[in-house]
């Protein structure tokens, strides 16, 4: 392509929403709007949904249903968690946060509590099992309360595990 110049162009965040929606579900939508306001700054509020427009009132239903912290997560179970989370209307922890020498896949700071999500690739075998544990010391020693939840509890005792949440302190939204 010697001496040939090469041009794009890039569609607007907020019109690449638009055009996603035709085509994708609900939750995907969620989670491309969530990533559009972290990487590009879109605010939900500001994304015009021309009514008519193909998607657009799933888009509209995505808006209504903004989940930022969406945004912060790595793997489909913590997307799962937010989800149950905000299905509740509990307050949203700080996902993927830094504290010590490991990341915490759920923080609520100020109610002290240090939430593990396990699935099942990453906890198999007893070394890691091992690792987890220590973790779980070191949050006890830094005055944080651990909770560790499982693939299966998160989609099946969904319940359960938000009663265990409300024991813990952690208040609605």
């Amino acid at each position: 392509m010697a001496g040939r110049s090469c041009k794009f162009s890039t569609t607007a965040p907020a019109r690449t929403l638009l055009d996603l929606a035709m085509h994708t579900p609900l939750a995907g939508l969620q989670q491309a709007l969530a990533e559009a306001e972290y990487h590009f700054d879109v605010q939900a509020d500001d994304v015009a949904t021309r009514q008519g427009h193909p998607g657009s009132a799933k888009l509209q239903r995505a808006i209504a249903r903004h989940i930022p912290a969406l945004a912060q997560t790595r793997s489909a179970l913590e997307r799962a968690f937010v989800r149950l989370l905000e299905k509740h209307g509990l307050k949203m922890p700080a996902i993927n946060h830094p504290q010590g020498r490991a990341t915490v896949d759920a923080l609520y700071h100020d109610e002290r509590v240090a939430i593990e999500l396990d699935g099942v690739k990453g906890h198999r075998g007893q070394r890691r099992i091992l690792r987890d544990h220590r973790r779980d010391l070191h949050r006890r020693a830094d005055g944080y309360l651990p909770l560790r939840y499982h693939y299966t509890q998160i989609s099946r005792d969904q319940d359960l595990v938000i009663a265990d949440l409300i024991r813990a302190g952690i208040p609605y939204a």
